[in-house]
């Protein structure tokens, strides 16, 4: 499973968004946060974390990344 989450001047911006379970290794899907572009702030930034759903919550994640929108 795949979690992404929208960060606006460092306050979580809800909801986040999941993939569900995902059985292969090919993401085709989109993901869209309900806000206008307008809104966002200069220092949006969205966290990407991947779960492996086979193991408990503690021990699930995999990998996980912070990208900065206005770089």
């Amino acid at each position: 499973m795949i979690v992404i989450e929208l960060w606006l001047n460092h306050q979580k911006y809800e909801p986040d968004m999941q993939t569900g379970v995902i059985t292969n290794y090919e993401l085709n899907h989109d993901v869209e946060f309900p806000i206008r572009i307008c809104d966002l702030t200069p220092n949006t930034h969205v966290g990407i974390s991947i779960y492996d759903m086979s193991k408990q919550h503690e021990d699930s994640l995999l990998a996980s990344t912070i990208l900065d929108i206005f770089d």
